[in-house]
Parts: C-alpha cells; structure tokens; sequence
C-alpha cells in the first residue's frame, strides 16, 4: 500500500511540475540593449555564451525614452554614458541571477530576474530607475513613492530634468549659453 501511494504521490509531483510553463535558468547580467528598455543576460550553454534580450515584467525602464526629450546627439551620448555609470551602481554587469523567462515578447523575452537576496525589478524600482506599469504590486508602488520622495537615481537632480519630460511631458529647459 505504501508503495501505490508512493508512487502516485511522485507521479502527480512529475505531471504537475511538467506542466509548469516558466522556464527558469541562471545567467549572468551583460548589459543594457540598445533599444534602452531590455537587459541583456547571458548563459553558457555547450561551450558557447549564449545572450539574450530580457524586458523586465510590467516595468518602464526611466531613462528608455530620452532620446524623445534630448534632441542634441552630444548631449544624448553624454546622458546615456552617465545613465549606464549609474545604473550599473545597482546592477553590475557579470553579476549571476535566476531567471524566469515568462513570455516570448517580439524583440525580447518577458522576464523576472532575482538573485538570492532580492528581486531585480524592485531594487531598479527602489533606486529609481525603472516604474512599474500596473498596479499589481504595491510593493512596487510603495518603493516607486519612496524613491521618488528620497529623489533616488532618475529622480535625482542630476537625471530630473529629463525624467520630469519622459514621465510628465514637461519640456526640457533650454541651456543658456555664456
């Protein structure tokens, strides 16, 4: 009797676990795609490293849409350079994290990325870079407001006229040239 129980328990624990559509894996972070918006990872697989495009889930990358409110390519190239420092002060290239591809979007995969510590979407959203697009986490929300109120990453003085254009639509001041 132990046994038949064994055994159904084991083969209901593989038929649900073969159904479960997420993929997991572990890669390692490589950098910002050239769209803005998607995370490029990487994983070793038969000897070669494999990359691939990653939009975070239900999350807007800030600093995505400059180039809509920095028209000038100098300056544009100047912002993108300091944006990258900066955000690489929160995720770290080469850094290893696991991560669930949800979805196959048409550029890039739909993903989640946490390490054992904590998850990617939430520490961009906290050191704020990123805000999220639905109101299904008030985690989310709640680091999103914090980020704002402490002026965090792009909400900083140094990111802020241009994050007050992206998420407000309010132009960018003109320089005054001396």
């Amino acid at each position: 009797m132990k046994k038949i129980f064994l055994a159904l328990a084991i083969l209901l624990c593989t038929q649900s676990f073969a159904e479960q559509k997420d993929r997991y894996g572990i890669a390692a972070f490589a950098g910002l795609g050239n769209d803005g918006r998607s995370f490029v990872f990487t994983f070793r697989k038969a000897q070669k490293d494999r990359f691939f495009p990653c939009d975070l889930k239900n999350l807007n990358i800030i600093a995505a849409d400059a180039s809509r409110c920095i028209t000038d390519a100098k300056e544009l190239k100047k912002f993108d350079k300091e944006y990258k420092k900066a955000l690489e002060s929160v995720i770290k290239p080469g850094k290893r994290y696991y991560v669930n591809l949800i979805d196959r979007g048409n550029d890039a995969y739909v993903c989640d990325a946490s390490d054992p510590k904590s998850n990617l979407r939430l520490d961009l959203v906290a050191a704020g870079f990123a805000v999220p697009t639905t109101d299904d986490s008030e985690l989310l929300l709640k680091a999103a407001e914090e980020a704002k109120e402490a002026k965090r990453g792009m909400y900083s003085a140094k990111f802020w006229d241009v994050t007050n254009c992206i998420l407000n639509g309010v132009p960018m001041p003109k320089k005054i040239d001396e």
